[in-house]
């Protein structure tokens, strides 16, 4: 399989959690298409240098968090912003869906444990190699995280 060829099936197999992730991040679809582009960019770079699909996968990840606090860090030198009524309705159209909402205003700590935990389904002992941080901290940002989800949602929230 020739380098093309690879990464474009890395591309199509990794290309909606990466936009997800930087999705959470950013809190849009344009600024998340951007980071994506990036994080694919430099995985065209080192297209082959992985040896397991797993790998590639952390390392995506891992690339998508870092060049979102980079756009993050970048964003108070943006000169030019949306009108607030585009933003209001592109809230709009995210509103329909509470559980995703509620999850998207939490704290970006508790975001991306929630995000990998339950949407990714990595382990803790995972989570906490792909976000730099002990396993003890995955869980407690865990814990922090389904109590302000069931805060959000109201007392009928089964966070399992």
């Amino acid at each position: 399989m020739s380098a093309n060829d690879e990464f474009q099936a890395q591309f199509a197999l990794h290309k909606d959690t990466v936009f997800r992730i930087a999705w959470s991040y950013s809190g849009n679809s344009a600024d998340a298409e951007d980071i994506s582009q990036e994080v694919f960019l430099k995985l065209f770079h080192r297209a082959g240098s992985f040896p397991s699909a797993e790998q590639t996968k952390a390392w995506l990840i891992r690339v998508t968090i870092n060049q979102s606090k980079d756009h993050l860090r970048k964003r108070w030198l943006r000169t030019l912003f949306l009108p607030e009524d585009a933003v209001a309705s592109e809230t709009d159209m995210d509103s329909r869906n509470d559980v995703l909402d509620a999850v998207l205003s939490l704290p970006v700590n508790y975001r991306m444990v929630i995000h990998l935990y339950y949407y990714e389904r990595y382990p803790v002992r995972e989570i906490a190699g792909i976000l730099s941080c002990s396993e003890t901290a995955v869980q407690t940002r865990l814990q922090r995280g389904r109590a302000m989800l069931k805060e959000k949602l109201g007392e009928d929230f089964d966070d399992e």
